[in-house]
């Protein structure tokens, strides 16, 4: 990660903003996850692997779980959008207002740079979930690995953030040191095992009608 925080002028939480916000992999990919309005005017029949599906919803229920145990919650129209994509990779339900869901998710994100500390957690799963729908709409593969980055992205800011209130929320610029210290915060590192085990673990599956969240 490349060291970014140099913005004097600002306090330490828009610095951190800043900085993650500018990360090649960083949620602001946003705008290589979303179709363009037009394209998302007709419903299509979902695309998707059950095991790409299946990795991309247990990761999304971890960002959902992480906003609750710091008793941030999203609309109940997004968890249910959540409890029917389980309900479609079980076969039990065949089709989902992709567009709806989207509009109401661009509604929802704030602008990251109004956004606080919290706001910004709440964004990241926006960002995952606005990923998601294009991979329902596309299959394309690439869309689950940038749900995977985001998930990462998202632990990353909440370790430093930790990191930097820790040193009295200075805005600074970190040494490689550091930056390594952040990647091996246990948030970090278990969110990677985690997906490396649901990747396995979905391979392993063959009764999808049965599959457990």
């Amino acid at each position: 990660m490349a060291s970014r925080f140099n913005q004097k002028n600002l306090d330490w939480c828009e610095t951190l903003v800043s900085y993650f916000a500018e990360l090649p992999c960083a949620s602001r990919f946003r705008s290589r996850c979303r179709l363009p309005t037009a394209c998302l005017l007709i419903e299509k029949t979902m695309i998707f692997r059950e095991t790409e599906l299946y990795v991309a919803l247990k990761c999304i229920g971890r960002l959902l779980l992480n906003l609750e145990s710091r008793k941030l919650t999203v609309p109940a129209e997004i968890s249910l959008f959540v409890d029917d994509l389980w309900l479609v990779l079980r076969g039990q339900k065949n089709r989902v207002a992709l567009t709806e869901i989207d509009r109401k998710i661009e509604r929802l994100i704030v602008d990251e740079q109004d956004a606080g500390f919290e706001e910004s957690l709440v964004n990241r799963v926006y960002y995952a979930l606005s990923c998601l729908i294009l991979y329902l709409q596309e299959g394309h593969s690439l869309s689950v690995q940038h749900i995977l980055e985001e998930a990462l992205e998202s632990f990353r800011y909440e370790a430093a953030n930790d990191y930097l209130n820790a040193l009295g929320g200075l805005a600074m610029v970190l040494s490689d040191s550091e930056e390594d210290e952040i990647e091996a915060d246990t948030r970090v590192s278990s969110e990677k095992e985690k997906q490396s085990e649901d990747k396995y673990l979905a391979g392993k599956i063959v009764d999808w009608a049965n599959v457990i969240r």
